[in-house]
């Protein structure tokens, strides 16, 4: 008896030492990952899991997938529970605005357990949108030198008896916008 209740205990051991191993591994993931049981209920959340949802990974496990206050994780959760494949979507997150994640629901064989991947997003939201940003304002930074260059142009075009001080005038703003409008170039390039 005693033989055996040292082998469970060396088990047991094993065990936890796989268990701190499997931990130590999923910790140290970019992608958060949390697994939930069939009832809603996570039983395990990784630090960047618990990082994207805004709450310690302690705090989220043993809490119903309903008390994170995400409804879109929870509303793919059943999608996948529901037809048995993996179920993708891009997703906004309520906890923290301004935040954007790539939500995967892959369940278990059989046992209506889900394992969610979480993938965040918002930094390539982010550069889409200062990538906007820079193409509205150099744009606006190009239309106005045009814009001037076209105006002088159409002047000497359309008053071909201006007196040639003003002709001059007019040629040299027209080359000093072109000569402006070729540094902006420049500038975007480099």
């Amino acid at each position: 008896l005693e033989l055996l209740s040292h082998k469970v205990q060396e088990q047991m051991k094993s065990l936890e030492v796989e268990k701190k191993k499997r931990e130590t591994i999923l910790d140290s993931l970019v992608e958060g990952v949390v697994s939930i049981g069939a009832n809603k209920k996570i039983h395990y959340a990784n630090l960047a899991a618990g990082s994207m949802l805004d709450r310690a990974p302690l705090d989220l496990e043993n809490t119903f997938l309903s008390e994170v206050n995400e409804p879109d994780c929870e509303k793919l959760f059943l999608q996948a529970q529901e037809c048995g494949n993996i179920v993708t979507e891009e997703l906004r997150l309520r906890n923290k605005p301004g935040s954007f994640i790539k939500a995967i629901m892959v369940p278990m064989s059989q046992s209506k357990e889900v394992v969610m991947i979480l993938q965040d997003y918002t930094d390539y939201y982010k550069t889409i949108e200062m990538k906007k940003d820079f193409i509205a304002n150099a744009s606006h930074e190009l239309k106005t030198p045009i814009t001037i260059i076209r105006g002088y142009s159409e002047t000497l075009r359309d008053h071909d008896s201006l007196p040639r001080e003003i002709v001059e005038e007019v040629t040299e703003k027209i080359v000093s916008t072109s000569n402006r409008m070729n540094r902006l170039i420049q500038d975007l390039l480099v």
